[in-house]
């Protein structure tokens, strides 16, 4: 029984391969620091490793019965430490499920060339060593995709929809592989069964490694698209903006070409003693002055047309605000991603608070550089109806996703900053904070 605890003891090292693949593609959303989070790991693992291998030599249970009550104690925690981020760790999880269950039918089949009168539930030491190197080889050979390319996937989507997608294409392949295993050897030894068997366990994994890059790529364009047209609707505003501004310097000159001679008609009637008509003079000039005044938030030109533009739109609508600009030297974003990233704040806040009662129509921004750190505060009224999906705020509007406060928080943790978004009562908080970029 000391053999049998020994090799399912070592055969459970598989969990090390399997979590740092699990955890590459989060490492940036972590509820706490890689050290703190493998103190805490480290007890666990070693917990569930002995309670399977000890359930493995007391029970004759078929493997996946066995492993099935740990696979599900690992996935609480694993979401645990991501922050209960169910579509992200789902799809990570099942997707390196999926992987693991290639790789242990490869196992089996090398057992089975070495040990053909046994079977998948009296595997023996060849089969735990095939199935720990493998996995470790699949460990370099998708780990630094998985960082790197998974980590920005991971971060800038934040659909949850588009997550649950892949659900099908990993669970087709765990669930194949789950019912395809070779219970017995032997029958790999019938006619051709063995070698039709590797050569599609071949295909999956290339199929595995395909669609993982095929689903990046696509929604990667899919996301630059998205940011395309965001970056495009910013130029519209401040186009928009712009010809605001002509507009009001044209009136603005011709009101000055024609001030001497307002002036002189005005004294003119005031000697005659004409008061009625003065006034009436009056009432008609003012009419004929400039109503759009383009107010100077910024030095920053483009991000002074972007508050121009939401602050009529606000204005026009009956809200309250209030602008407090202090940028001028950040060096945290680009003029695109802070108009952007401004852009959509105002944008949500202004169909927020245009839903609220009159009491609470108001928006107040501040924008201040502090140190080397970029803050962006705004609270703005709203009706007091939220909705959250996956702990994150969504779209009040019909078919709306929320994608403009899910951009936010992109952009800041991009930067190595931070987005929060609260609500207490009828009003609702962001607080976005971003340090200043390093050269």
């Amino acid at each position: 029984m000391t053999d049998t605890f020994t090799c399912e003891f070592i055969q459970s090292l598989i969990f090390i391969p399997a979590a740092l693949l699990c955890y590459l593609p989060l490492m940036g959303q972590l509820r706490e620091g890689p050290g703190k989070l493998m103190l805490k790991a480290i007890p666990i693992f070693l917990a569930l490793s002995i309670t399977e291998s000890y359930i493995a030599t007391r029970v004759e249970l078929d493997g996946n019965i066995e492993l099935a009550p740990i696979l599900i104690a690992a996935f609480i925690f694993y979401l645990w430490s991501i922050g209960w981020q169910l579509a992200k760790g789902l799809a990570v999880f099942v997707d390196v499920m999926a992987l693991m269950s290639v790789l242990a039918n490869m196992a089996a089949m090398f057992d089975a060339s070495r040990h053909s009168q046994l079977g998948i539930n009296s595997s023996t030491i060849d089969y735990v060593i095939f199935f720990l190197i493998a996995s470790a080889l699949s460990t370099v050979v998708f780990g630094p995709f998985l960082f790197k390319a998974g980590r920005k996937l991971s971060e800038r989507l934040e659909i949850a929809a588009v997550w649950y997608m892949t659900l099908p294409f990993s669970g087709a392949i765990l669930f194949l592989n789950i019912y395809v295993r070779p219970i017995k050897y032997e029958t790999l030894y019938v006619n051709r069964i063995g070698s039709i068997a590797l050569t599609l366990l071949i295909i999956e994994l290339v199929f595995w490694a395909v669609m993982n890059i095929v689903f990046y790529y696509t929604v990667m364009e899919i996301l630059n698209a998205s940011e395309s047209l965001n970056e495009l609707r910013i130029m519209k505003v401040k186009e928009e903006q712009y010809r605001a501004q002509i507009s009001y310097v044209k009136e603005s000159a011709r009101a000055r070409h024609d001030f001497r001679q307002t002036v002189a008609t005005l004294q003119m009637m005031a000697e005659e003693g004409e008061i009625d008509s003065i006034r009436d003079y009056l009432a008609d000039y003012i009419k004929e002055l400039p109503e759009n005044e383009t107010t100077l938030y910024s030095g920053n030109s483009a991000l002074n047309a972007v508050l121009n533009y939401y602050a009529g739109d606000a204005k026009g609508k009956g809200i309250d605000i209030r602008l407090h600009i202090d940028a001028d030297k950040q060096d945290a974003l680009s003029d695109a991603e802070l108009c952007t990233l401004i852009g959509n704040l105002l944008e949500n806040a202004i169909e927020a608070a245009g839903k609220a009662d009159e009491p609470d129509r108001f928006i107040q921004l501040a924008v201040t550089v502090r140190g080397n750190w970029l803050y962006i505060v705004a609270t703005n009224g709203f009706n007091g109806q939220v909705r959250k999906k996956n702990g994150k705020y969504i779209s009040t509007k019909s078919g709306g996703s929320g994608y403009g406060l899910a951009s936010v928080r992109q952009t800041a943790m991009h930067h190595g900053g931070r987005a929060e978004f609260t609500d207490q009562g009828k009003e609702f908080h962001s607080d976005i904070a971003i340090p200043f970029r390093t050269n």
